[in-house]
């Protein structure tokens, strides 16, 4: 544990959730959007119906407006800090 960790133990946790979903959020974006735009039907054969496709891409913006949420509230909990 590095000296700023030790120093401030919450900014440590904070940033170790948002490193976690970051990771998860940019995870199903990498996997879910070609999906549900048909990328890997010409060489899998995959394609979704129109309407799973429109619920993946909407849980992505849903995602990226809740991540963004997410940071502002890090934000200002690590200004305070």
């Amino acid at each position: 544990m590095n000296q700023a960790a030790r120093a401030n133990p919450k900014r440590h946790k904070l940033r170790r959730s948002l490193g976690f979903w970051q990771v998860t959020i940019s995870g199903y974006n990498v996997l879910a959007i070609p999906i549900a735009a048909a990328v890997f039907y010409p060489s899998l054969g995959v394609v979704l119906r129109p309407e799973w496709a429109a619920v993946l891409m909407s849980v992505s913006s849903i995602i990226v407006a809740t991540d963004a949420v997410l940071l502002k509230r890090v934000e200002s909990e690590l200004s305070v800090a």
